[in-house]
């Protein structure tokens, strides 16, 4: 299956920052596939806020945080802002399919901008189609040099920088 405006989940791209094994190359290809113009990257906002450390890691260093929230700057992202509508949305999924309010969302923001496929390594989501959203594990639509998007709490880290930072 191919896919041309995936929606992201936040698992993804904490995969790719903290270079997670058995995760990092898939994460890190997806996002080479969106620097390359190849894909865009539907996002909620609220990924802004989530995307600052996993459980059970240690808080970015002042340069790391830098450069990841510079990284949501790049023009491959589509973004849904968190509104009243997008959260009564959020609300409803989380009550019918048994969400934590973060992850309803993120799949009310897919929903809403009609991204085709959602991808996620969270096993809260329910797997399969969702109104019209094939909801799946991460996967590369094609084996690519390494997307240098490294943060393991050192301040050295090179990443790519954003292609319109204003």
């Amino acid at each position: 299956m191919s896919y041309e405006r995936p929606y992201l989940d936040s698992s993804v791209y904490i995969a790719a920052i903290k270079s997670e094994l058995g995760r990092v190359d898939t994460a890190r290809s997806i996002l080479k596939d969106a620097e390359r113009g190849r894909i865009k990257i539907c996002a909620s906002t609220f990924v802004v806020v989530e995307v600052n450390k996993a459980p059970g890691y240690q808080r970015l260093s002042d340069d790391d945080e830098k450069t990841v929230a510079d990284f949501f700057l790049h023009d491959y992202f589509e973004w849904a802002e968190l509104d009243h509508t997008l959260a009564r949305e959020a609300r409803r999924l989380a009550r019918e399919l048994s969400l934590k309010p973060a992850d309803a969302i993120h799949l009310a923001s897919a929903i809403a901008l009609g991204a085709d496929c959602f991808l996620k390594w969270d096993r809260h989501y329910p797997e399969g189609d969702y109104h019209g959203l094939h909801v799946c594990e991460p996967y590369a639509l094609e084996r690519q040099e390494e997307f240098n998007l490294s943060v393991v709490s050192t301040s050295s880290t090179d990443l790519t920088s954003p292609a319109n930072p204003s």
